[in-house]
């Protein structure tokens, strides 16, 4: 099965919130406040127009002189703004929070050119927010640029050298690239500096599965579902950690569990079935097959080689 990486959120808004709130103008903390609500309900659109909004109403009171409400369309002026031609604008530093935020949430709405230019904005209004550097090495991971990210990652340890969460995704990044000895270095400190993160468990997991530790790999995934019993994918990894020591029984288990979080987890389907076939239960296992086909659609070809595989292994083994 092909590697697959968990990436934290790039920011908590969470921990941020009430830093900022404090700050800001009433209509404008209104409009911040509902749109980090509807970042927590899932209403990502709506919470991009509402920190759109907080831009603008700072932006505002500036004179609307150095604002970029849409952070790609370079400066622009604010409709209604007052230029006033015998004031320097000062550009408020607020407002990198608030692009920081509008980034993440244009994030995980798959707006990677939105993210990466609001990322960019805040960090040339406050060259020191880590969020911003954050919010953009993930943005650059999923655009491929590995080199970028580890860059913005980097920057963010330098700003934070206990940021458990940029040593976390820098060591996935790492671990894509092949680069085991340093992304198992990094899990360790993410784990060091935050004992309860469940992904750098999962992370270092899946790299020990891949050196062949399987029990070491066992007690990472663990550890993960013991702080995180609802993560489907950590159940997932347990059970191919199972698998690949042939305790098909508990592997079962584990797949069985991770179905049970996320119905729609295909390589849960894929690695029962298999398991299943291992069995010789092929009744049940053709419908693990089948539910796999339904949701994964255009990887049936490599699902059919591993049956293929299986099958062969049982008859050499009669």
């Amino acid at each position: 099965m092909s590697k697959q990486l968990f990436f934290a959120s790039a920011i908590v808004i969470t921990c941020a919130v009430l830093q900022v709130q404090a700050q800001l103008p009433l209509t404008a903390q209104e409009y911040f406040k509902r749109g980090n609500l509807r970042y927590r309900q899932g209403n990502l659109e709506g919470a991009v127009a509402d920190f759109t909004q907080t831009i603008e109403i700072i932006s505002n009171l500036q004179g609307g002189d150095g604002s970029r409400s849409d952070g790609r369309n370079g400066k622009r002026k604010l409709e209604g703004a007052v230029s006033r031609p015998d004031t320097i604008s000062v550009i408020d530093i607020r407002l990198a929070t608030i692009y920081a935020y509008r980034g993440l949430a244009r994030y995980h709405l798959g707006d990677l050119e939105g993210a990466f230019a609001d990322c960019n904005r805040a960090i040339e209004i406050n060259p020191n927010i880590k969020e911003a550097y954050h919010n953009r090495g993930s943005v650059r991971y999923a655009k491929k640029d590995l080199e970028g990210a580890i860059a913005d990652f980097n920057k963010v340890i330098a700003l934070d050298p206990q940021s458990a969460d940029a040593y976390n995704n820098r060591g996935g990044i790492r671990y894509y690239q092949g680069d085991l000895d340093g992304a198992i270095s990094d899990f360790n400190q993410a784990i060091a500096f935050n004992p309860h993160l469940d992904t750098a468990y999962c992370n270092r997991g899946n790299l020990r599965r891949d050196k062949k530790d399987l029990d070491g790999a066992v007690a990472d995934f663990e550890r993960a579902i013991e702080i995180n019993p609802r993560s489907a994918s950590s159940r997932l990894y347990l059970g191919l950690a199972w698998y690949d020591k042939n305790d098909l029984g508990r592997a079962i288990a584990e797949f069985t569990e991770a179905i049970k979080i996320d119905s729609n987890l295909a390589l849960a389907f894929a690695n029962r079935g298999l398991a299943l076939l291992r069995q010789w239960q092929d009744v049940e296992a053709e419908k693990d097959f089948e539910r796999y086909r339904a949701l994964a659609g255009d990887r049936e070809r490599q699902l059919d080689q591993k049956i293929k595989a299986v099958k062969n292994r049982r008859t050499q083994n009669r």
